[in-house]
């Protein structure tokens, strides 16, 4: 392997571990907001799910915003910025004593995160070889695995001691994790302004969308749909079904089979093509979901783990690396952040939708409804998929 094609720099593992961190805080609060909101204040699963998304919406505005200031600044102010407010914002749980200022909490952090992890994926996606970047890109993804296995592990297993607090304060800590590991890597702080003023010179809208990135990024919004259904309300259903502890492991199944299907299908991704990926990874998450929807005890649950894993892993580095090799490289900023922010749409104001949902349906047809709409998005693929 010659020197161009490295993959496993000092910049490379720095920043993913930044990733890491700032994941493990973004999943340990949005597995337990709803919980945490209909426990403290009494709310209703609509309002509590708006809780939960309310931190997506905040991403999708920042990300809105964040890919055309990378084009004009650099990644260095929206990476620091970003993590530093990530980490204000999660001091603040502490003082947020009403379901307004939640709410308004919510928000904010999420803009922090928005700005922080879309600076981070466009650093990996212009610093992995071009000749590797499914492979790359997978290996970077791996770092939201392990955190959506020890973020929600530590936060469900947190809710049996009833200490909140604790929470955030783990919460706090991996932030100020994510900032150091961050300010370790050089690629970070490297170069100033890029094509200053391009996006004052294009129609309005290409300063927040990126065309070449549209087709994926929608069928990237129809699967976090469903996928919004598990991050929001696995922990009441489980706690319904009295499966509370299961649910724990739940993260940990699904996070191991990211782990084992991510590198694999990122060098099937490079050598044959995305189809070979793509459709066993949709079907693989459709039969999770359903299965979510016919549990009735551990096993099913833990299956449903391993087959969303298995999905979802594979669907999001893939799906983005579509986005990224279908994008000019001068434009490879503004497709992180397009393709995000149709995953930001889904999950933000997924756990809404299905929070006024879930009264009529139970949970159970809740989670049916969602496995047909990630088999629906077989047909979807098969109209937008990329040309080898």
């Amino acid at each position: 392997m010659n020197a161009k094609a490295r993959l496993w720099t000092r910049d490379f593992v720095a920043v993913t571990l930044a990733n890491f961190f700032l994941m493990i805080n973004y999943f340990m609060l949005i597995v337990v907001m709803a919980d945490y909101a209909m426990t403290t204040f009494d709310t209703s699963p609509a309002l509590a799910g708006a809780a939960s998304g309310m931190f997506i919406v905040g991403a999708l505005v920042a990300r809105l915003f964040a890919g055309a200031f990378m084009t004009t600044w650099g990644h260095r102010a929206i990476t620091l910025v970003g993590i530093v407010c990530d980490l204000l914002f999660s001091l603040t749980y502490f003082v947020a004593q009403t379901m307004p200022l939640l709410l308004m909490v919510r928000f904010l952090h999420g803009c922090a995160y928005g700005a922080a992890s879309t600076a981070l994926g466009t650093i990996v996606s212009r610093m992995v070889p071009q000749e590797r970047r499914g492979e790359g890109l997978g290996y970077y993804m791996l770092s939201n695995a392990l955190s959506a296995a020890v973020g929600p592990f530590i936060g469900v297993s947190l809710l049996r001691t009833g200490s909140f607090e604790l929470h955030f304060s783990l919460c706090v800590l991996f932030s100020c994790l994510s900032l150091v590991a961050a300010m370790s890597a050089s690629v970070v702080w490297k170069g100033g302004p890029s094509h200053a003023g391009v996006i004052f010179i294009r129609p309005l809208w290409r300063n927040f969308l990126e065309p070449c990135a549209l087709p994926i990024s929608w069928l990237a919004f129809l699967i976090y749909i469903g996928y919004s259904s598990i991050l929001a309300f696995l922990t009441p259903y489980a706690k319904e079904l009295a499966l509370a502890e299961t649910a724990s492991f739940f993260f940990v199944v699904y996070s191991g089979a990211m782990l084992v299907t991510r590198p694999g299908a990122g060098r099937i991704f490079d050598r044959r093509g995305p189809d070979f990926v793509m459709y066993p990874a949709i079907l693989a998450l459709a039969l999770g979901i359903g299965l979510l929807a016919l549990c009735n005890g551990s096993l099913l649950m833990l299956l449903a783990g391993a087959l969303i894993g298995a999905g979802i892993g594979v669907l999001q580095s893939c799906g983005l690396t579509i986005a990224v090799q279908a994008t000019p490289p001068e434009h490879v900023g503004l497709a992180n952040s397009t393709y995000y922010i149709f995953m930001d749409v889904a999950v933000g104001f997924g756990p809404a939708a299905l929070g006024l949902l879930q009264p009529l349906t139970g949970y159970r047809g809740m989670y049916a409804g969602m496995a047909l709409l990630c088999l629906a998005c077989l047909l979807v693929y098969a109209r937008i998929r990329p040309r080898r």
